[in-house]
């Protein structure tokens, strides 16, 4: 009989973890828009892509019965304000810099333990 995966904090790795490339580029991604300077508006496919990685990355945790993949949920609530027309994104400052810097180190944990891939043996 097999015992069941309790809940943890950072869920269930592999035994020779490797990170989870696209979950570290989406972090990078995020990281880097506090460096870029907001011309005409925030753009939308960085809202999309915040939203639509977060869902990905839940689901991942989910089933890797992580429990820090649900702060995924609040913090990517927070992208749909541009898409709703708000304007917390519109100027660099600390709203920007909080809620990007909190997602891509959401996306830099979860890289590097429940969504981590199983290294191949050498």
């Amino acid at each position: 009989m097999e015992a069941k995966l309790q809940w943890s904090l950072l869920g269930r790795r592999p035994a020779k973890p490797r990170p989870n490339i696209i979950a570290l580029v989406v972090a990078f991604l995020l990281g880097f828009e506090t460096f870029v300077a907001v011309a005409d508006g925030y753009p939308l496919y960085m809202s999309f892509l915040a939203l639509g990685a977060s869902a990905w990355a839940l689901v991942m945790g989910i089933q890797a019965k992580s429990l820090i993949s649900f702060l995924f949920v609040p913090v990517a609530l927070i992208w749909l304000n541009p898409l709703i027309g708000g304007d917390w994104f519109a100027e660099v400052g600390t709203t920007l810099f909080l809620a990007h810097s909190a997602l891509a180190m959401l996306f830099a944990i979860s890289g590097y333990t429940f969504q981590a891939t199983e290294r191949p043996a050498s």
